[in-house]
């Protein structure tokens, strides 16, 4: 069970935006993105939280014959960000050791900046990728 009251977070910003509202985030992150949250020491604004399978960026990987991706195993966010703040924000995230995939989106609209966390630790997978 997740207490949200040891979190800089709320559990609205995590929920699926296909309009389900589910909200399946995995504990364990959760605390990783707190911790990254708490060396960042600045409010981090979630865009993208947990995708259930029908939220259409994860149901076109499964029609392309893939699988969801990590928001939809919880284990993953992106961070509104964008300049010094995303480079800060990349640095934290380098440096904590539970961090394994860090992607990078600072092209084009200002507002559309962010940079994905994540903890999966599938094989042959980037550490560091940008979109």
């Amino acid at each position: 069970m997740i207490d949200w009251a040891d979190l800089n977070f709320i559990p609205e910003e995590f929920e699926c935006r296909c309009g389900c509202g589910q909200m399946g985030m995995d504990h364990n992150f959760l605390q990783t993105l707190q911790d990254v949250r708490t060396s960042y020491g600045r409010v981090m604004n979630v865009s993208s939280g947990y995708r259930c399978a029908a939220h259409p960026i994860e149901a076109r990987k499964i029609e392309r014959g893939g699988k969801p991706g990590s928001h939809y195993s919880g284990k993953a966010v992106d961070i509104l960000v964008s300049g010094e703040a995303a480079l800060e924000l990349l640095r934290v995230a380098l440096a904590h050791p539970n961090v394994k995939g860090i992607g990078v989106n600072q092209k084009g609209a200002h507002s559309s900046h962010f940079i994905h966390i994540d903890t999966l630790t599938e094989p042959n997978r980037p550490t560091i990728w940008s979109y």
